[in-house]
């Protein structure tokens, strides 16, 4: 929302008039023509932290508002980069990336050192269709280890789908070496060399991931390929090829679900206190 003039100060009586007008039926779409310069001059006037706490409250498209009236007299200020940054939060929650993408883009202006709006940023990229300048902003994102653990199951999400699987590879691989206890990228790497037909597809060479350990995460009958070579597995009698053990008359337990799909990684919540 773009504010040609909103006089930026709060009166006696605005927190309980923005909040009112949140909670009633229809909410903002109800506001009166004779009360919307009221209520936005009421929202410019907010400290950003009082406007965190209006739109964390309100649904989705008021906290959208929200956000958009403030930042159309603020954005410019240092401390409109947290409320940048959840304004590209609710936007992804609402379906809309490339509002979201323009908004992280903006808090990066702002912060450049901001990794989770960089993070945020390849996601809604990602979610517009623009796979490669999703992949730029994760590669050009500079996180602590926690989030670098995300940004490179992100990088090996993508780079799998896009058919390149020695770097997906590369990337869960580097994702585990920061935090071995994720059965889930375990699972996922090791199909991923089996793909690759790098075998034993569970020897993952991460310090504190045992390769039978890697095998337990792929279920009972993956187990049993994954640690194995392609040469040193029992023949077939009929065939004389590798051979498969038949299934116990209730089946195998199925293997662990994959954790890597979606934009969820790497969306995180709107923040709940002031950017620094």
């Amino acid at each position: 929302m773009t504010l040609n003039f909103v006089p930026a100060f709060s009166l006696p009586g605005d927190d309980a008039v923005i909040h009112e007008t949140l909670r009633r039926a229809g909410r903002v779409e109800a506001i009166t023509p004779l009360e919307m310069p009221h209520f936005v001059r009421a929202v410019a006037g907010l400290a950003v932290m009082e406007l965190v706490g209006h739109a964390g409250g309100a649904a989705v498209p008021d906290g959208i508002l929200l956000y958009e009236i403030w930042l159309g007299v603020h954005g410019n200020e240092a401390q409109s980069c947290g409320a940048w940054f959840n304004l590209g939060v609710l936007h992804m929650q609402a379906g809309k990336p490339v509002a979201a993408a323009e908004a992280y883009r903006a808090a990066l202006r702002l912060r450049p050192d901001l990794a989770e709006a960089a993070i945020n940023l390849g996601t809604a990229l990602e979610a517009s269709g623009e796979v490669d300048a999703a992949l730029a902003a994760w590669r050009g994102a500079l996180p602590l280890p926690p989030l670098r653990q995300v940004l490179h199951n992100q990088l090996g999400r993508v780079l799998e789908s896009q058919g390149r699987l020695g770097p997906a590879a590369a990337e869960l691989r580097a994702s585990l070496l920061i935090s071995p206890d994720q059965p889930d990228v375990q699972q996922h790497l090791v199909h991923l060399r089996q793909r690759m037909a790098a075998w034993p597809a569970a020897r993952l060479d991460v310090p504190g991931i045992s390769a039978d350990e890697a095998g337990r995460n792929c279920g009972r009958w993956r187990r049993w390929r994954c640690l194995t070579t392609r040469h040193n597995r029992p023949r077939s009698p009929q065939t004389g090829s590798p051979g498969r053990f038949p299934p116990p008359a209730n089946g195998w337990r199925p293997p662990q679900a994959i954790a890597m799909t979606g934009s969820g990684w790497a969306i995180f919540q709107p923040i709940s206190a002031a950017m620094p």
